[in-house]
């Protein structure tokens, strides 16, 4: 039920943001019931020669999905974040236990948003000087994995994992030759730092780059063990492609992207509790609302879609995904 004590809350935690201020100026709006024949909540301006009325979902993630309740849109935000349920099981999941009725094409109209702001969140992260500038981790396992099926082709994508943290980045790439894992490895990773790897020939460049390279050849059973194990970046590709081949039977090529991305948010928030892990989705929303501000394109970043076009043709959009409904 979305009373106003409710509404109050989401405002305070940033989930419900309302306008940033009125058009008279002021910045103290409160939130209240409509005083017209209309039912439902409003953003009110408190100057009294003003009192101008904004719509409760005003600079919003729930602005989009107006014919929906703000507590549903959540509760299907949870769905995918928490449960990773897809569409099938979503709706199921919703109608038994919240009582909450919805289309299978209403739930996918969220889920694609949601990997759309997840997508240019990241985008706008890892292209800011903050990041590029961050000393981030002292030991580093880096790895790559060929995914197939992709546009009914195969595509190589790397990672590099924080092995204290497990926090981890992903990227598609050409191969994995040398050239391509020197490439992202400079974009995220500092010289200075240890990188554990296994005894692929692509990251001998390593040692001559400032880097401390740490090697096990699984050829000889070195696997390393601790924090120094390569199975900490090795353990992702099955999380990750189990993952994908349980809720897509088929991903074209831009989809591939935004799935990365999703992926990389919910294992990287993945012990966050589920109020805290939807807290971090709307913050990542609310960073990129005003994208356009930051002169960032969509595809004007590290994470090009020009590598997918060039190895698998043209890209689609992110609604041409097929859900698996098993």
């Amino acid at each position: 039920m979305e009373g106003i004590e409710y509404l109050k809350k989401l405002n305070a935690s940033g989930i419900l943001p309302g306008p940033e201020n009125c058009i008279c100026g002021n910045k103290n709006l409160n939130i209240q019931k409509l005083t017209s024949k209309k039912s439902g909540f409003c953003f009110r301006c408190i100057v009294k020669n003003c009192k101008r009325y904004y719509p409760i979902r005003a600079n919003s993630f729930f602005s989009k999905f107006t014919h929906m309740s703000i507590d549903s849109v959540i509760e299907i935000i949870k769905c995918n974040l928490c449960f990773k349920f897809n569409i099938k099981k979503a709706k199921k999941y919703l109608a038994e236990e919240k009582n909450i009725l919805y289309s299978s094409n209403s739930i996918r109209e969220i889920y694609k948003e949601m990997r759309k702001t997840i997508y240019l969140y990241y985008i706008l992260k890892y292209e800011s000087e903050e990041f590029a500038q961050e000393n981030r981790w002292a030991y580093y396992a880096a790895d790559e994995s060929e995914f197939t099926h992709i546009n009914n082709k195969a595509i190589w994508v790397v990672n590099v994992i924080d092995t204290n943290t497990k926090e981890f980045r992903l990227e598609v790439t050409k191969s994995r030759e040398a050239i391509n894992l020197k490439k992202f490895i400079s974009k995220f990773i500092p010289p200075g730092n240890f990188i554990i790897t296994d005894g692929w020939a692509g990251y001998s460049w390593l040692n001559d780059n400032g880097y401390e390279r740490l090697e096990h050849n699984h050829g000889q059973n070195d696997w390393g063990s601790g924090n120094e194990a390569t199975s900490h970046s090795e353990n992702i590709w099955n999380v990750l492609k189990n993952e994908i081949k349980s809720t897509y039977k088929s991903i074209q090529n831009k989809d591939f992207l935004y799935l990365l991305r999703e992926a990389e948010f919910k294992y990287n928030n993945r012990n966050k509790s589920y109020q805290d892990m939807i807290k971090e989705f709307f913050d990542c929303y609310n960073l990129i609302s005003n994208f356009d501000d930051y002169g960032i394109e969509e595809d004007d970043s590290f994470y090009t879609n020009d590598t997918l076009n060039n190895l698998l043709g043209e890209s689609s959009e992110v609604n041409n995904l097929s859900e698996n409904e098993d």
